[in-house]
């Protein structure tokens, strides 16, 4: 099922390593309305995000069997309130927004454990 709303943060390509490249893109897909544009087998996926941004979710592992660690992505936002408002109706547990003269930023993870921030510049 996708979700019909329409978020305003933007980023470029990351990669995260994850155990289901296609079951966590799916959920992506779900909770922001990002388009997958690229898979190969079930070890690759890479998805459009708003603003011409790129994320990529590939699963590896090392020698002990684990994932490689993750890397975190930051997002930014034009609506930090409303866009963590959609995340948590999408079912992503995110933290309360830390407001300093810098930014406000929130983090979450997804449901594999990847952290990810989501932020935008204080307003005037």
């Amino acid at each position: 099922m996708l979700y019909s709303f329409s978020m305003a943060i933007t980023y470029s390509e990351m990669v995260h390593f994850v155990p289901d490249p296609t079951d966590t893109a799916n959920l992506m897909v779900s909770a922001f309305g990002w388009e997958i544009i690229e898979t190969f087998q079930d070890s690759w996926v890479l998805l459009k995000t708003p603003g011409e941004g790129k994320i990529g979710y590939m699963q590896h592992k090392g020698e002990d069997g684990q994932p490689w660690p993750h890397a975190m992505a930051a997002f930014r936002s034009d609506q930090i309130e409303a866009d963590i408002a959609q995340l948590k109706t999408n079912g992503l547990n995110v933290s309360e927004v830390k407001k300093s003269a810098d930014m406000w930023h929130a983090m979450y993870v997804d449901p594999h454990g990847n952290k990810f921030m989501i932020w935008q510049e204080p307003q005037k």
